[in-house]
């Protein structure tokens, strides 16, 4: 019993370590960039930007549909296809 739980704090304490490495930023070289954060959602939800307050719901004022990228009839990223 004392063996298996040996075995097992082990393996917690091993794969927080690799967790902790694998996530952490002390590795990389000092950047003098400006973070930059894109949200996934906010490219798929356009609103029109004149005249929103902190009380407007931008839900009720879709911009209409926005994909980044080629237009969809020039999709050169898919051989083949046309």
């Amino acid at each position: 019993m004392k063996r298996a739980f040996g075995y097992a704090l082990l393996f917690i304490a091993v794969f927080a370590l690799v967790v902790f490495v694998l996530n952490t930023n002390l590795l990389t070289p000092e950047s003098e960039a400006k973070p930059l954060v894109i949200a996934h959602r906010g490219l798929g939800q356009t609103f029109h930007r004149e005249g929103p307050t902190g009380e407007t719901c931008t839900a009720d004022q879709p911009g209409g549909p926005h994909r980044p990228g080629p237009p969809c009839g020039d999709d050169r990223r898919s051989p083949g296809r046309g």
